[in-house]
């Protein structure tokens, strides 16, 4: 019933309710005034029929004592020739009737009313009388009474509910209409509507009411249009399904769009946010936020961006907001800061980076030393000798590889490479920095996760902030003077679950998992007046010649941009513990990488295979592995002249082998001009360089393999033998 009555129109309502009310209420008055009618009627006549019967019990009384019949049968007979009188009787004291003339009452019965009365003479009761009044009569009156009323009472709601609704019609439901008209172009965007303001009722109320709220919105739709549009960067609104709704004019132009966006998807309308998509999808199910710094665009090189996506929450249901700023120029600046920090390291690492190079290089020239002295001068020089001798300097070459891409990852400058990072791997990397160059007075304890612990994050950067702590608390631990503190550098790794009590208390986080790293140290800690500009940029408590104070300011800077925090806790004369949270990634959901294989060599297929490099002693060493590999080689010391051979024997040529840096022609060029030659070439390049955008820019031209400097007979030969098998499958052979 109630959704039937929620359905009807407010006109239908009103009068629905008015008409109820003046049908009950005249319901009610008619009832009233009916009954009072009928009540007055019938008194009136049982008055008249009390007179009557009165009389007729008068005159009987006497004839009744003196039992002279006949009269009493007159006075009957004269009663009922009454018009009133239906019928009259006679009873004596045994309750018999007298008068035979006597009518009974046998129908209509309900059209009169009998009235009784003693008969007394001489104080003495000797018998009684009933008298049957004529209703009749009455009964037309009080049905007449009635139909009128009903007739008048229709007449009356009708003319009732016409005269309402036209005052409420013109009072009301017309000026709603207006209001609701108006309220409905202004909820499709048309906010020039104005409601006539007739009256100073309620209506009038509403009216000028709406009108101020339509200024209202108007002149914030208006700023919020104007912020919107002269926005810097590119700002976009999607629904949860990823159709576009909203764009600032920024997007259109740093897109190059021509053409209506509405309602497309984002990623097929603007091709930009292709390689986003998985991370679009991410945003929407689990409504975080996701910060990606230093992204790319074709279209903008040498750019860099920040692309912000955040969950929007809506009254339609759930959306998407996508925001892409150009912060070249800020991360150019924060660049300079990471470098500075880098060689603040590199200086403090230098010298046990040098005392553990000479300790490799003492056992490797030392090695050598003795090798030559037994060939010359030990006439019974067993093979089982050389091959120990020769373990010992590739286990120190080893070392030394090791310790040169330490010290490369530590002071290159390079761009931010989001991917996913298992932080067990960064943490035992600087454990193994620590260990070579810190003092042995110092203990060095690692706590790993027991399984992989991913994170999306830039390697290097996350590494660099786990050394510049290492190395703060390896410096306050210095100026220790107390003999009896042990000196212990810690670092461990847990899960940490963030409730929201915990995100109550740290603004910064989120109601998620985390990565939860702790570096803590016994140094002298920090004093309660430096605890507040701990982060500050160019605050330090170092010697000001031998530090910028810029560690920690890039260290919190660095961990805000990978969606942690860093807290610390210290005590002076305790130690610090400084605590980086980082989003937890689960392993189902991560790489895996796979350890490596068993030292071997692998073996071709007798293929051709050219290679370029500058330096003899690595083009004599590819060579020989190769061959000893059975493949057929042909090496050139420079990019010409590796082009000249080309040119001569492409078609016999399966595989190059192109070192980046070389005089007269570089690699890339080199490649350029072999490709215009022969376009199906296959390459593999080769650098002492770590696999960073410089390499990316020459790849994408369409290099598929590369190889790092330096590289052992094993890892030489199984990346040539891949590449030859994946050409094998590409060609169903």
């Amino acid at each position: 019933m109630n959704k039937f009555f929620d359905n009807l129109k407010l006109n239908t309502k009103l009068l629905s309710i008015i008409s109820i009310t003046l049908i009950f209420s005249l319901i009610f008055i008619n009832s009233f005034l009916f009954r009072t009618f009928y009540s007055t009627l019938m008194k009136k006549e049982k008055e008249k029929g009390d007179q009557l019967t009165k009389v007729f019990a008068h005159n009987c009384a006497s004839s009744l004592y003196r039992l002279d019949f006949y009269s009493l049968e007159n006075y009957v007979i004269q009663m009922q020739n009454l018009p009133l009188v239906k019928s009259a009787r006679v009873y004596d004291n045994s309750n018999r009737v007298v008068t035979p003339s006597s009518r009974g009452i046998t129908e209509g019965k309900n059209n009169s009313i009998t009235i009784k009365d003693l008969l007394t003479y001489n104080d003495l009761i000797v018998g009684k009388v009933e008298v049957d009044i004529d209703l009749s009569d009455s009964m037309k009156q009080i049905n007449t009474y009635r139909y009128k009323t009903l007739f008048s009472s229709f007449f009356i709601i009708l003319a009732v509910l016409l005269i309402l609704y036209l005052l409420i019609n013109i009072n009301v439901l017309m000026p709603l209409s207006k209001v609701i008209a108006s309220i409905s172009k202004i909820t499709k965007g048309d906010l020039d509507q104005e409601i006539p303001v007739h009256s100073n009722d309620e209506i009038g109320d509403l009216s000028r009411s709406f009108n101020l709220m339509t200024e209202s919105l108007k002149e914030n739709i208006s700023i919020t249009a104007g912020v919107f549009a002269s926005m810097p960067g590119v700002f976009i609104v999607t629904n949860k399904d990823f159709a576009l709704l909203k764009w600032n004019s920024f997007t259109e132009d740093f897109f190059e769009i021509d053409g209506d966006l509405e309602n497309k998807i984002i990623w097929e309308a603007i091709p930009f946010f292709e390689r986003y998509k998985e991370v679009l999808r991410e945003v929407i199910d689990i409504s975080n936020p996701i910060r990606l710094y230093r992204e790319t665009y074709a279209k903008k090189p040498n750019h860099f961006f920040e692309v912000f996506l955040f969950p929007l929450k809506t009254n339609k249901g759930n959306g998407l907001v996508v925001s892409v700023n150009d912060v070249t120029e800020t991360e150019s600046i924060n660049e300079q800061f990471r470098q500075t920090q880098k060689m603040e390291a590199v200086e403090s690492l230098a010298g046990g980076l040098a005392h553990d190079f000479n300790n490799i290089l003492c056992g490797i020239s030392g090695t050598l030393s003795l090798l030559k002295h037994k060939l010359h001068f030990t006439n019974d020089f067993k093979t089982e000798d050389v091959y120990d001798y020769i373990q010992t300097i590739e286990s120190s070459t080893n070392r030394a590889e090791n310790l040169v891409q330490q010290f490369l990852t530590l002071s290159k400058k390079q761009n931010l490479y989001i991917t996913k990072v298992d932080l067990n791997e960064a943490i035992q990397h600087i454990y193994n920095i620590c260990q070579n160059t810190f003092d042995k007075s110092v203990k060095m304890e690692v706590n790993c996760y027991p399984e992989p612990a991913i994170t999306i994050a830039d390697q290097t950067q996350i590494e660099q902030v786990l050394l510049n702590l290492a190395l703060n608390g390896y410096q306050a631990m210095a100026t220790v003077d107390s003999q009896d503190r042990e000196k212990i550098l810690s670092i461990s790794i847990e899960k940490f679950e963030a409730d929201r009590f915990f995100v109550l208390s740290e603004p910064s986080s989120m109601e998620i998992t985390y990565w939860k790293i702790t570096v803590s140290d016994t140094g002298i800690g920090i004093s309660k007046e430096n605890m507040l500009k701990v982060f500050d940029p160019f605050f330090t408590t170092k010697n000001i010649e031998s530090s910028t104070g810029l560690g920690l300011s890039i260290t919190y800077n660095i961990v805000k941009q990978h969606n942690g925090f860093i807290k610390f806790f210290s005590e002076e004369n305790v130690g610090t513990n400084f605590v980086i949270y980082l989003p937890y990634l689960s392993a189902e959901n991560s790489i895996v990488l796979l350890k490596g294989e068993k030292e071997r060599f692998y073996v071709g297929n007798k293929e051709c295979i050219l290679i370029a490099d500058d330096e003899p002693i690595v083009l004599q060493i590819a060579k020989e592995i190769l061959e000893e590999s059975k493949y057929t080689v042909i090496t050139a010391i420079d990019g010409q002249e590796a082009v000249r051979y080309f040119k001569e024997l492409h078609k016999t040529i399966d595989l190059v082998i192109l070192d980046i840096n070389m005089p007269k022609l570089n690699g890339r060029d080199t490649y350029i001009q072999m490709k215009k030659i022969k376009p199906d070439i296959q390459v593999l390049l080769c650098s002492g360089l770590k696999k960073d955008a410089r390499i990316d820019k020459i790849m994408d031209l369409g290099i598929q393999h590369y190889i790092q400097k330096p590289f052992t007979l094993h890892k030489l030969s199984k990346k040539v033998y891949d590449i030859f098998q994946g050409l094998k499958k590409e060609r169903g052979n």
